[in-house]
């Protein structure tokens, strides 16, 4: 809704610069695609101008801005504002500023993302084995507490070696949990060392176990269960 005026119009208007200022470039900027169509220049460090264009159409050009606040800049939730101060200039008088323009920008959550996960993987069923440890667990949402989850397609195949747990614990038969953030996550689950049951089946024969991860932020829950392990 910002008007840009200028009464020295007659017998023809002036030709005015302008600049639009952020307070922090890091709190976000004006997209790309808004910039070419206002006719406005990116200078740099949170800055942006334009110059030789009549107030009306300097009007037109500012309104098209779009502002697009940076991302993850604060926990879930949290809130931040950014103040956006205007100067224009005509070339004769002083320039004038507004700075009451600010756009409050709310936190979204992201969901965590599970990646690295290997099928088809083998083992003894005298041997323990790492299904995870290419697994890597993260969130580009700051202070993140995770709640990790790995769940057996069946409690009786096996079972992860105490000694292993590192802070998992498990909650139920076949599934175990872990809570606290993406990294930490991440560390844990890569240590996990599944112990096959013994003589589950006829030698020759082999037992395979798909291990289903999930990731809970408390808004989204990310699942993977592309895992499996044949024990031989």
């Amino acid at each position: 809704n910002m008007t840009i005026g200028d009464v020295d119009s007659n017998p023809t208007p002036d030709l005015l610069s302008a600049t639009v200022t952020v307070d922090d470039a890091n709190k976000g900027g004006f997209t790309t695609a808004s910039l070419a169509a206002a006719g406005f220049s990116n200078d740099g460090g949170g800055v942006y101008s334009i110059s030789n264009v009549n107030a009306t159409d300097l009007t037109n050009a500012i309104r098209q801005l779009v502002f697009d606040p940076a991302d993850n800049r604060g926990p879930v939730g949290s809130t931040e504002t950014t103040t956006i101060t205007v100067r224009v200039d005509d070339g004769t008088a002083p320039a004038v500023t507004d700075n009451t323009t600010t756009v409050v920008s709310t936190s979204q959550n992201d969901a965590s993302t599970i990646s690295g996960a290997e099928a088809g993987q083998q083992t003894g069923d005298d041997t323990a084995a790492k299904p995870f440890e290419n697994i890597t667990i993260a969130d580009v949402d700051p202070d993140e507490t995770l709640t990790v989850e790995v769940i057996l397609s069946a409690a009786a195949n096996g079972s992860f070696t105490g000694d292993s747990l590192g802070g998992f614990s498990e909650v139920s038969a076949g599934t175990y949990r872990f809570i606290g953030t993406a990294t930490a996550a991440t560390t844990a689950i890569r240590g996990l060392c599944f112990q096959p049951t013994e003589d589950q089946v006829a030698p020759g024969q082999s037992v395979t176990t798909t291990f289903t991860i999930t990731s809970d932020d408390r808004e989204e829950i990310t699942t993977d269960n592309t895992i499996t392990m044949a024990a031989i």
